[in-house]
């Protein structure tokens, strides 16, 4: 049988948005273990013999405090988005209009 390829509207399935059920049970049970899990990881930053180790485990903790870094593309990309007389607009030009 040939494979058509009219596109047919997506029916039945979980609205867009909404979390599966097991996942929101997966993460209420993960949340019980949230405190133990950071508590180990200060230790790996502060304990571990290995550079490595500590070094991941000082990423993963700035990653969960101040959320993680942008790729330098996305701050380009973003910087280079909106010109002014042909003129780059930086994101500090941005922030100054506001």
């Amino acid at each position: 049988m040939p494979v058509s390829n009219i596109k047919r509207p997506k029916t039945g399935g979980r609205q867009a948005g909404v979390q599966n059920k097991v996942s929101r049970e997966v993460r209420q049970a993960a949340m019980l273990h949230a405190d133990d899990a950071l508590a180990a990881l200060v230790a790996l930053m502060s304990e571990a013999t290995n550079e490595q180790v500590r070094l991941g485990a000082a990423r993963e903790l700035l990653d969960r405090a101040c959320g993680r870094t942008a790729d330098a593309v996305e701050v380009l990309r973003f910087e280079n988005a909106d010109t002014r007389n042909g003129k780059p607009q930086t994101l500090d030009d941005m922030l100054a209009e506001l």
